[in-house]
C-alpha cells in the first residue's frame, strides 16, 4: 500500500512542527521527498545472523533527491494514532 498524498502531507506538517525541516546532512541539498512506502528496521540479537523475526520498528523515510541519503523516522512518533 502506497501513501497517499494526504498522508504525506500529514507527515510533512508534523516533521515540521517538530523542526525536522534541515537540508541533507550529507550534501545539504534541500530537495528531499518522503518516500511513497513506510520502512521496517528490523532489530537483530546476533551480528553474525540474519534473522526477519526480531523486534520490527515501521518507519517513514525521508529521501535526499541529490545524494540519496535516507532518513528513518519512526513511525509512531510521528502518526502516532495510526500505530
Amino acid at each position: 500500500m502506497t501513501l497517499s498524498a494526504e498522508k504525506k502531507k500529514e507527515i510533512k506538517s508534523v516533521l515540521m512542527e517538530k523542526g525536522a525541516n534541515l537540508p541533507c546532512g550529507r550534501c545539504g541539498s534541500d530537495s528531499l521527498f518522503i518516500e511513497d512506502y513506510y520502512g521496517v528496521d528490523v532489530f537483530q540479537d546476533d551480528p553474525n545472523a540474519l534473522n526477519l523475526n526480531g523486534e520490527k520498528v515501521p518507519t517513514v523515510v525521508v529521501v535526499c533527491k541529490k545524494c540519496g541519503n535516507l532518513y528513518h523516522h519512526a513511525a509512531k512518533f510521528l502518526l502516532p494514532n495510526d500505530f
